[in-house]
């Protein structure tokens, strides 16, 4: 991996509503806004991580269904952006491939758009929360991707409680995971959904020292209508021997540079190859 690599993390408050799509504008006018300001004032930066489902915040229903990937209006946005500033864009969105899938059936898709503004790949959520069984299909394969300055993975969410999956991604070369999240808390008592909000940072803390790697997550902020909750912020850099390099607790951006030598001597000092 080289070293010196510049990473802006945007924690921002997602709008969801109960019905119709204006709350899609608002987040998109919201991350573009967010993204301007950040390039005024950090001038170059290598990639932008944002969080999961940050044009909708999950908010469907029959009357404003999920777009299919290609044509989602945010990732369309950040295309232009990330090719207007040359930098990768991470984040996700639920959504299908085409119009022929099963009918109100959709995927959680991560992406990263490159520095031209082109779909470099896309990774789909494994895991599922009990709620979206009823209208979301799970993905299957984990995937690497190749960046200019290294090797790279997505771990949507809850995929991030999966150890089995970040061997994996290891094993094949991987040095940085970003997980673009969009973890809620609870106004009511769900003791399932409180002990991952509770733990999701501890987890990315961990699985950074695990495997000596860097590990990165950005969750939103914000009311979380359709589930009566908030989303709970506590988006987090970790570093490969587990140290937090930031840190997030409300809307703000944060910006960390990730160095080689730092995971190669936590390699080295943890004996990890």
């Amino acid at each position: 991996m080289k070293t010196g690599i510049k990473v802006a993390m945007l924690q921002f408050q997602i709008q969801s509503a109960k019905f119709g799509i204006k709350n899609r504008i608002l987040n998109v006018q919201n991350i573009q806004t967010k993204i301007e300001q950040l390039m005024q004032k950090e001038k170059e930066v290598d990639v932008i991580v944002i969080p999961e489902e940050f044009y909708a915040g999950c908010s469907y229903n029959f009357t404003s269904v999920p777009e299919p990937f290609a044509e989602n209006k945010g990732v369309l946005c950040l295309r232009e952006l990330a090719k207007r500033y040359h930098c990768y864009i991470i984040g996700g969105v639920i959504g299908s491939y085409n119009k022929k899938e099963v009918e109100h059936r959709y995927r959680n898709i991560g992406f990263i758009l490159g520095r031209e503004g082109q779909i470099i790949g896309t990774q789909e959520r494994v895991h599922l929360f009990q709620q979206e069984t009823a209208y979301s299909v799970s993905g299957e394969l984990m995937q690497c991707f190749e960046l200019d300055f290294g090797k790279v993975s997505l771990v949507l969410g809850i995929d991030i409680l999966d150890t089995s999956l970040i061997q994996q991604l290891v094993k094949e070369g991987v040095e940085v995971i970003f997980s673009p999240s969009l973890i809620p808390i609870m106004n009511k008592e769900d003791k399932y959904q409180d002990l991952i909000w509770k733990k999701w940072s501890h987890l990315i803390e961990a699985r950074s020292m695990e495997h000596g790697i860097y590990v990165i997550g950005v969750n939103g902020v914000g009311a979380c209508t359709y589930l009566d909750g908030t989303f709970a912020g506590r988006s987090i850099a970790a570093g490969p021997a587990g140290k937090i390099l930031a840190l997030g607790e409300q809307e703000e951006t944060m910006v960390v540079n990730l160095q080689e030598e730092d995971i190669l001597e936590t390699k080295q000092f943890l004996k990890i190859v």
